[in-house]
C-alpha cells in the first residue's frame, strides 16, 4: 500500500486548499522528506488528514468523527470556514483508489453531517453509502484503522515507554499497541466454557446423590418382589372362585327373570283376547257392510265422481261466459286505439297488421332522411370548426358577423405591410435565418462575457499584486529599523548586564571588608588598619529594573523581526502565486480573444448584445405575424361557402322533423307500432282461448248428464238386492281404501300377537323348569354372602398390589434417572476433555494466563524483527527479554562490551530513541503482515541523538527508502535533520493562529 497524493482544505490551522502529490517533484527523486514547523503550526494535522479520509478517525480523538464530535472538540473545520474536506489517493494490489471525507455548513449556518466517497482510478464511485467507505478501504488496503496508524504512522513515545515499563505493564502496552486482546478473550472463553461444563457435571452429581437417598435397600426390594408374587397368586385364585359364584348367581337371576316373564305373558294374552272381541263388535260390522258393496263398487265410485263433476261445472260455466264477453270488449277497445294511431276512421280487421306495418315503414323512411341530414350537418359543422379552430373560434349563428370584420382587419394589415402573399417555405426560410442570427449573437455574447470576466479577474489580480508589493516593499525598511533597534538594545542589555556583574563583584568585596577587625591582618593586603571597613557603598537596584525592561524590549524586537520575516516570506509567496494566476488567466484569455476575432468579425466585445438579440427577435415576431395573418385570411375564405351549405342542410332537416312530429308526435315509431301489434294479437288470442274453454265446458256438462242417467238404471237393482234403500245409502257404507287396509291389518296384527305370546309362554315355561332342576341344591342368599366376602378380599389384595407396583415403579424410575445422569456425566466428561485441558493450559477468569503466553511470543517475534532493524541502525545493541533475576524492563545486549546485558533504563536518551525506532519499524513489519507498506511517517524523537547517531539513523532510513522504494516522512524540529533532508513540507505561522504550507527543495 502506498499513498500517492494528499489533498485537503480548511483542516484545523491549515486554511485553504493544499495538495501534497508524492507522484511529482520533488518527491519523485527524494522519497525521504521532513515535515517541519514550529509547535502548533499543523504538522500533525497533515497526518490527521490521512486516516480521516480513509477511516473517518484521527489518533487524537478516540471516537469516529461526526457532527457532534466536531462541535464538541472544535476540531477539523478551520475556525470561520463553511466547508472542509480531506482526500487521499493510494495504490494497492487492486489498483489506484481515491477516498474522500467532507463536511460543510447548511444555508441556515448549521453544520451538516459529514460525507464520505470512494472512487476508482477512473472516478467511478465504489459505494453509495458513506458508512461502507471505511470498511471498503480496510478491505482494499488490507489493514484496519488500528493496524494502519501503528504500521504507517510511527509514534516514538509509546515505544520509549514500552522499553522501560515492568513486565505486567509491558504486556498490557503490547496488547494495546499490537491490538492482540483476542488472546485474553480466548483465555476467558476457555475458562468460562469449562466452567459451564464443570457446573453441569456438579449439578448432575448432586442430583444422583439425591436420587440414591430415595432408593430402598436391596433386601427390602427383594422382599417386596416376593410379596408381589404371592399376592398375585392369591388374586388369581380369588378371581376363579368369584367367577364360579357369579355364574351361579347369574343362573338364579335368569330363573327369577323367567318366572316374571311368564306372569307378564299371561297378562298380555288376556289383554289381546279382550281387544279382539271389542274390534269385532265395532269395526268388524263396518267391514261387513263395505264388503257387500264390493261387487258394484266401480259403478258407485263413477256415479259419485260424475255427480261431483256436474256440481263443479255450474260456477265454471258462468265465469267462462263472463270472460268471453270481457275479451270481446277489450278487442274492440284496442281496435279503436289503432284507428286513432293510423288517423283512419275504419277498415276491415284483417288489414290492421298490414296498415300498421305500412305506417311504420313510411315514418322510418322520414327518420332515415332526417338522420342523413343530421349526419351531413355534423360533418359540415366539424369541417367548419376544424378551420375555425386555427382562428381560435367556434361555430355559432353569429360566426359570419365575427369573420367579416376579422377579414377586413387582416386585409388592412397586409396592405400596410405591402405584402399580398407568403408561402410556408418562404416563411420557414426567413425564420431559420433569424434563428441562426440569434444563436450567433448569443455565442458572441457568451464569449465576450468570458473575455470581459477574465479581464476583470486579471485587473483584480494586478490590483492585489500592487497591494502585496506595496506591503512587501515596506517590510525591508521596517525590518532594517527593527534589526537596528534590536542590535542596539541587545548591546545596551550586554552593558547593563556587565554593570550588574561588576556591582555584584563589588558587593562581594564589601562583604569581606565588613568582616575586618582593627588590629588583625587583612587576608588580602596584610594591613592591620582598616579605615573603610564601615563605609560600604549602596547597591544600585535601578540596574536590575533597567535590565528587565531592556530584556523585554529585546524579546519584543526579536519577535517583531521574526514576524516581519514570516510576513515577508508569506507576501513573497503571495506575489509569486499572484503572478502565476495572472499568467494562467492571460493564457486562458488569449485563445478566447483569437476565437472572437476569427468567428465574430462584425462584432465588438463591448457591443450591446442584448439589443441586437431583441432586434432579431422583433423581426422574427413580425414575419411570424405576417405568415399567421395570411394563413388566417385563406382559412376565412374557405369557411363562407361551407357555412351556406350548412344552413341549407339544417333547413331541410327541420322540414323532415316537422313531418315526423306531425305523424307520431314525440313517440318512438317502432316501440309504439310493436306495442299496438302485440296488444291486437294478444286480444285476438285471449278471445279465441276464452271462447274455446266456454265451448268445452258446455260439451262436458251435456256428456256428464247422459252418463248419470245410464248409471242410475244399472245401479238401482243391485242396491236393492243387497239390502240398501238407495244409491246414497250404499255410498255411505263405502269405506276408504286406506281405512279398510288399516282395519284388516289391525285384525291380522292382533291375531299374530296372540300366537306370538303363546309361543313365548311355552319357551319360558320350559327354560324355567330346567333351571329349577339345576338350582335345587343351591341357595341364592348364601351365594350372595360368599360373593361379598370374595370381593372384599380381592379389593384388599389389589390395593396392596397397587402399592407394591408404585414402589417398584418409583424404584425403577430413580434407577433409570441415575443411569441417565451417569451417562450424561460420562458424555460431558468426554466432550469437555478438550476444554478441561485448555482451561488448565490457558484458562482463567481474566484471561491473563493465555494473554501473558501469547504476548511473550508476540514480544519475542517483535524483538526478533527489531534486532534486524538494529543491525541497520546501531549494530552495538540487541534487545532481549529479561531473565528471572534481571530487571523487569527489557534488556539491551551490548555487543561492544562482551555481550553485557544492561537494563534499557540505563541507556541514554539517544540510545533509547534508536531502540524505540527499531521497535516502531518492527511493529510496522508485524502489523502489516502480508501487506507491503510503502509509506511511513515517523514522529518526533530525533532531538535526543548525537550528530553521529543521527547521521547513521538517517543513512538507515535513506537506505530503507531506496531499497524498498518507500515514501518516508519525518516530523521534527532538529535543525541538523532539516539541513540533511532537502525535501521538506514546511509550515509557517502567520501570527493569526493559521499556517501556510510550502513544499520546498534544497533548504
Amino acid at each position: 500500500m502506498k499513498i500517492l497524493k494528499i489533498e485537503f482544505k480548511n483542516i484545523n490551522s491549515l486554511e485553504g486548499k493544499h495538495v501534497i502529490d508524492f507522484t511529482k517533484e520533488p518527491f519523485i527523486q527524494n522519497n525521504l522528506f521532513a515535515i517541519t514547523g514550529p509547535t502548533g503550526s499543523g504538522k500533525s494535522t497533515i497526518l490527521d488528514v490521512i486516516p480521516l479520509a480513509l477511516f473517518n478517525k484521527i489518533p487524537r480523538i478516540d471516537t469516529a468523527i461526526s457532527k457532534s464530535v466536531i462541535l464538541k472538540h472544535g476540531a477539523i473545520l478551520t475556525r470561520g470556514k463553511k466547508e472542509a474536506y480531506a482526500k487521499v489517493q493510494y495504490a494497492c494490489k487492486q489498483g489506484v483508489f481515491s477516498s474522500e471525507w467532507s463536511v460543510r455548513e447548511a444555508k441556515n449556518g448549521n453544520l451538516q453531517d459529514y460525507e464520505m466517497f470512494l472512487y476508482d482510478e477512473k472516478g467511478t464511485p465504489i459505494t453509495q453509502k458513506k458508512s461502507e467507505v471505511p470498511t471498503k478501504n480496510e478491505s482494499l488496503i488490507g489493514l484496519n484503522y488500528e493496524q494502519f496508524i501503528k504500521s504507517v504512522m510511527l509514534a516514538q513515545g509509546e515505544f520509549n515507554k514500552f522499553l522501560k515499563v515492568k513486565k505486567e505493564e509491558r504486556s498490557a502496552l503490547l496488547e494495546q499497541i499490537t491490538g492482540t486482546d483476542i488472546y485474553r478473550r480466548i483465555g476467558i472463553a476457555a475458562f468460562e466454557k469449562y466452567k459451564s461444563f464443570k457446573s453441569s457435571v456438579e449439578d448432575w452429581q448432586k442430583s444422583i446423590k439425591d436420587l440414591e437417598s430415595k432408593l430402598i435397600l436391596e433386601d427390602e426390594y427383594l422382599e417386596l418382589l416376593k410379596e408381589e408374587k404371592q399376592k398375585t397368586e392369591q388374586k388369581i385364585k380369588l378371581n376363579t372362585d368369584l367367577e364360579k359364584i357369579k355364574k351361579q348367581l347369574n343362573q338364579w337371576s335368569k330363573f327369577l327373570d323367567l318366572n316374571n316373564k311368564i306372569t307378564q305373558v299371561n297378562q298380555d294374552l288376556t289383554q289381546q283376547n279382550n281387544a279382539i272381541i271389542s274390534f269385532e263388535e265395532k269395526e268388524g260390522k263396518q267391514l261387513i257392510l263395505h264388503n257387500k258393496t264390493e261387487s258394484f263398487a266401480d259403478e258407485l265410485n263413477e256415479f259419485k265422481t260424475l255427480n261431483q263433476t256436474q256440481e263443479e261445472l255450474k260456477p265454471k260455466l258462468d265465469n267462462q261466459k263472463k270472460a268471453v264477453e270481457l275479451a270481446q270488449k277489450n278487442k274492440e277497445k284496442i281496435k279503436l286505439t289503432i284507428f286513432n294511431w293510423l288517423k283512419k276512421s275504419a277498415f276491415d280487421e284483417i288489414e290492421i297488421l298490414t296498415k300498421l306495418e305500412d305506417f311504420r315503414k313510411d315514418v322510418n323512411f322520414l327518420i332515415e332522411q332526417k338522420n342523413e341530414k343530421l349526419s351531413e350537418y355534423k360533418s359540415k359543422k366539424s369541417e367548419i370548426n376544424f378551420i375555425l379552430n386555427n382562428l381560435e373560434l367556434t361555430y355559432n349563428e353569429q360566426i359570419v358577423s365575427k369573420l367579416i370584420p376579422k377579414l377586413e382587419a387582416i386585409n388592412s394589415f397586409l396592405a400596410n405591410e405591402e405584402i399580398t402573399s407568403l408561402s410556408k417555405e418562404e416563411y420557414l426560410t426567413q425564420k431559420e435565418k433569424l434563428d441562426q442570427k440569434e444563436t450567433e449573437i448569443r455565442k458572441a455574447e457568451k464569449l465576450a462575457n468570458d473575455i470581459l470576466k477574465l479581464n476583470e479577474q486579471i485587473e483584480e489580480r494586478k490590483a492585489q499584486k500592487k497591494k502585496y508589493q506595496k506591503q512587501f516593499d515596506i517590510i525591508p525598511i521596517q525590518l532594517k529599523e527593527k534589526e537596528s533597534a534590536h542590535k542596539k538594545e541587545k548591546t545596551n542589555l550586554e552593558n547593563i548586564t556587565l554593570k550588574i556583574e561588576n556591582q555584584n563583584l563589588l558587593k562581594t568585596l564589601d562583604d569581606y571588608r565588613n568582616q575586618l577587625i582593627n588590629g588583625e591582618e587583612c587576608p588580602l593586603c596584610g594591613s592591620t588598619h582598616h579605615p573603610y571597613a564601615k563605609h560600604s557603598p549602596q547597591v544600585d537596584n535601578e540596574l536590575e529594573i533597567d535590565k528587565k525592561r531592556v530584556e523585554d524590549l529585546v524579546s519584543k524586537l526579536n519577535n517583531d523581526v521574526v514576524q516581519l520575516k514570516i510576513n515577508q516570506e508569506s507576501l513573497s509567496n503571495l506575489l509569486k502565486n499572484t503572478d502565476v494566476e495572472i499568467l494562467k488567466l492571460n493564457e486562458k484569455l488569449t485563445p478566447y480573444q483569437s476565437e472572437f476575432k476569427t468567428h465574430f468579425k462584425t462584432y465588438s466585445v463591448e457591443d450591446n448584445f442584448t439589443n441586437k438579440i431583441e432586434e432579431v427577435k422583433n423581426k422574427a415576431k413580425k414575419i411570424e405575424r405576417i405568415f399567421k395573418e395570411i394563413t388566417e385570411r385563406e382559412e376565412i375564405k374557405k369557411v363562407f361557402p361551407l357555412i351556406e351549405k350548412l344552413e341549407e342542410v339544417k333547413n331541410k332537416g327541420k322540414e323532415i322533423a316537422n313531418k315526423i312530429k306531425e305523424a307520431i308526435s314525440e313517440k318512438d315509431i317502432n316501440d309504439e307500432t310493436n306495442r299496438l301489434v302485440n296488444q291486437w294479437n294478444k286480444s285476438e288470442m285471449e278471445l279465441a282461448q276464452n271462447q274455446k274453454l266456454f265451448d268445452e265446458l258446455i260439451e262436458q256438462n251435456t256428456t256428464n248428464a247422459g252418463k248419470l242417467n245410464e248409471l242410475n238404471v244399472v245401479l238401482v237393482p243391485k242396491i236393492q238386492a243387497n239390502g240398501f234403500a238407495d244409491i246414497q245409502e250404499a255410498l255411505a257404507s263405502r269405506l276408504t281404501f286406506s281405512l279398510v287396509q288399516r282395519l284388516r291389518n289391525r285384525r291380522s296384527e292382533m291375531e299374530t300377537s296372540v300366537n306370538k305370546l303363546k309361543g313365548e309362554l311355552k319357551t319360558y315355561q320350559e327354560n324355567s323348569t330346567k333351571l329349577e332342576t339345576d338350582l335345587k341344591d343351591s341357595n341364592q342368599t348364601d351365594l350372595q354372602a360368599k360373593e361379598v366376602k370374595l370381593k372384599t378380599d380381592l379389593t384388599e389384595i389389589e390395593d396392596r398390589l397397587k402399592y407394591l407396583f408404585a414402589i417398584k415403579t418409583q424404584q425403577n424410575h430413580y434407577s433409570r434417572e441415575i443411569a441417565d445422569l451417569k451417562q450424561k456425566i460420562e458424555t460431558e466428561n468426554k466432550e469437555s476433555r478438550v476444554w478441561r485441558m485448555l482451561d488448565s493450559l490457558i484458562g482463567d477468569a481474566k484471561g491473563k494466563k493465555f494473554n501473558d503466553f501469547a504476548q511473550d511470543l508476540t514480544l519475542s517475534h517483535l524483538l526478533h524483527l527489531a534486532n534486524k532493524r538494529l543491525e541497520q541502525l546501531k549494530s552495538r545493541y540487541l534487545l532481549s527479554q529479561p531473565t528471572e533475576n534481571e530487571d523487569d524492563g527489557l534488556m539491551a545486549i551490548d555487543k561492544d562490551m562482551s555481550a553485557q546485558r544492561r537494563s534499557v533504563r540505563t541507556l541514554s536518551g539517544g540510545e533509547s530513541f534508536i531502540l524505540s525506532l527499531a521497535l516502531a519499524l518492527a511493529l510496522s513489519d508485524l502489523a502489516s503482515k502480508n501487506v507491503k507498506i510503502n509509506t511511513l511517517f515517523i514522529d518526533e524523537g530525533f532531538g535526543t541523538l548525537d550528530p553521529e547517531t543521527l547521521d547513521k539513523t538517517l543513512d538507515t532510513l535513506e537506505r530503507l527508502q531506496q531499497e524498498n522504494q518507500k515514501t518516508i516522512g519525518i516530523i521534527s524540529h532538529v535543525e541538523t535533520l532539516k539541513e540533511r533532508i532537502s525535501t521538506q513540507i514546511k509550515l509557517l505561522q502567520n501570527g493569526q493562529g493559521l499556517s501556510v504550507l510550502q513544499i520546498v527543495e534544497g533548504v
